[in-house]
């Protein structure tokens, strides 16, 4: 679930909710409850869930975890 409320915030959230992995609550529409039920729809959801396994399919986790590393060692120098 996104919330999003400044810079590029929208246009990502806008992004997840299209590829089908998210929601999107606008900040205005914001309060506990609508968190809650978001939430509640969110894992609920099997589309949103095939839509994930699907995304999830395509990255290389260990690749990733390899190149964060990397970044974050350059970063000390």
């Amino acid at each position: 679930m996104t919330v999003p409320f400044v810079n590029d915030q929208p246009d990502n959230g806008f992004r997840l909710e299209k590829l089908g992995v998210s929601l999107n609550v606008p900040i205005e529409k914001w309060t506990t409850e609508s968190a809650v039920l978001h939430l509640q729809k969110l894992l609920a959801s099997h589309e949103i869930k095939e839509c994930c396994e699907q995304y999830s399919k395509q990255i290389d986790f260990e690749k990733t975890e390899q190149k964060i590393c990397e970044i974050a060692e350059g970063m000390g120098s």
